[in-house]
């Protein structure tokens, strides 16, 4: 597993949990102590996480930011890694996320709704045209495309694929679904759910 995608798990995990102690962590993502520090290390770095260790409850919890000295030398490559891990730290904590039970719920009535009319072609007389009923309404979904500008107007067309190609790789899918005419956004999308439609 590539670096950026174990520290935007990570994130993801801590800032959508209560409870994560070292142990928790280490045994979640497979790490060993060194290695977690310095992931911790670098989402503070970048901007996205500050969190102290509360030995007492055994809990990183956030700390002011103002309490953590800032970095005084770093390499341009880690510089450009920090860069990369606030953006699509940030992408992950603003992008709407798809409620991917309203939308097995519109799949399943879409299904249902076209086998009728199947059924209704092959014998009308069994299956009445007439209650076939209206087609499923559509859910709404958020403009992705537009958020993620919103977040970073200077970037390119190009930047935003990638950062949406390697957000998807970590385990929040950021995908364009041609079916629904959008962007599926979340870590319960399957990547690949499309292909099977």
């Amino acid at each position: 597993m590539r670096k950026i995608h174990r520290q935007l798990q990570i994130y993801y995990h801590i800032i959508n949990t209560e409870y994560h102690s070292p142990k928790d962590l280490m045994r979640e993502f497979g790490l060993g102590q060194r290695t977690l520090q310095r992931d911790l290390e670098d989402l503070r770095y970048c901007g996205l996480l500050y969190l102290k260790y509360d030995r007492k409850k055994d809990n990183y919890l956030e700390a002011d930011p103002k309490k953590f000295k800032k970095p005084v030398k770093l390499s341009e490559c880690r510089r450009h890694h920090l860069k990369l891990l606030h953006r699509l730290g940030t992408l992950m904590r603003n992008l709407t996320v798809t409620d991917h039970q309203k939308l097995s719920e519109y799949e399943s009535l879409l299904w249902e709704y076209y086998y009728y009319i199947e059924l209704v072609e092959e014998d009308p007389a069994e299956f009445p045209p007439e209650d076939i009923g209206e087609l499923p309404e559509r859910p709404e979904f958020a403009d992705t495309k537009a958020e993620y500008y919103e977040l970073f107007p200077d970037s390119s067309e190009r930047t935003r694929a990638r950062d949406f190609a390697i957000l998807t790789e970590a385990g929040f899918t950021v995908k364009y679904s041609r079916r629904h005419r959008a962007f599926l956004v979340g870590p319960d999308i399957d990547p690949e759910e499309e292909r099977h439609w």
